[in-house]
């Protein structure tokens, strides 16, 4: 009898350890994702040739990009199936902490106070010293000639895209100026037109899209001055809070992306497509 009890207790007492073990083995996001079967990525498709929207298309074939191509390749990476969260800006930074979205892709660029929302990948599209690319100043076309230093927008209505890199260059280095946020770069560019804003702050790659589109726009040579932040410096992707196993298998694949020249095919093939609707 005493030999049964004594096996009884050491049974409970593996089922016990066996239960604890089992619980201290914390599930990551990145197992979620795989046993889910998907990936949720935020966006918003405002920022043309990374993530915009192609009217004669539904669903979510509308949605399309260097960006969106990006989400796909790392969904199929994963081994995952990918769902997008659509969007403004400010609601896609949102939902990596409200934890609706797993991760952002949404031309996504260093601020620290971002860090304390989410964490960073690696870049996937690292800035470089093209005097083409820059963050700028988009105004009409004839008024763009008269504004050549940050000093000379004082006095005037600047938008930026609400939670954007943007909104912070606006508030630290133009002074005497109105900042206006704006929900999406599209109505802040009708709002340009209109004469409800007097300039736009805005990336000069996705500012030329729209200048393309509207020759009655023109971006200023005005260059706002940036932070370079080596591991950082350019766009990168926001991934909930802690979650380290995800970063690190996004950064495997971003490595393959940069190292491939992958990303910047997408970058060129979408920037003519961009043009061909009009983006």
């Amino acid at each position: 009898m005493k030999k049964i009890k004594t096996l009884l207790v050491i049974l409970s007492m593996m089922i016990m350890l066996t239960a604890c073990s089992s619980a201290s083995k914390k599930t990551t996001l990145l197992d979620t994702i795989k046993a889910n079967g998907y990936i949720t990525v935020a966006t918003s498709p405002d920022y043309p040739p990374y993530e915009f929207i192609d009217t004669s298309k539904t669903g979510d074939a509308q949605y399309v990009g260097a960006d969106i191509e990006l989400a796909k390749h790392i969904a199929d990476k994963l081994g995952v199936e990918l769902k997008l969260a659509i969007s403004d800006f400010s609601t896609a930074l949102a939902s990596i902490s409200t934890k609706k979205a797993d991760i952002v892709i949404s031309g996504l660029g260093y601020k620290e106070e971002r860090l304390n929302a989410m964490d960073f990948t690696k870049t996937y599209n690292p800035s470089t010293d093209d005097p083409n690319s820059f963050q700028g100043i988009l105004m009409k076309a004839s008024a763009a000639d008269s504004y050549t230093t940050l000093d000379s927008f004082k006095g005037l209505k600047v938008g930026a895209q609400l939670g954007s890199l943007q909104e912070g260059f606006v508030n630290e280095q133009l002074t005497g100026v109105t900042l206006t946020p704006v929900s999406d770069l599209g109505t802040g560019i009708v709002m340009l037109q209109s004469g409800k804003i007097d300039a736009l702050a805005i990336a000069s790659t996705t500012g030329s899209q729209y200048v393309s589109a509207n020759p009655d726009l023109k971006m200023t040579t005005v260059k706002f001055a940036e932070s370079a932040l080596a591991e950082f410096d350019g766009t990168i992707i926001g991934v909930q809070k802690g979650e380290s196993a995800l970063v690190e298998a996004l950064n495997t694949i971003i490595d393959d992306v940069v190292k491939t020249g992958i990303y910047d095919q997408w970058e060129v093939e979408y920037t003519d497509y961009a043009k061909q609707i009009g983006q």
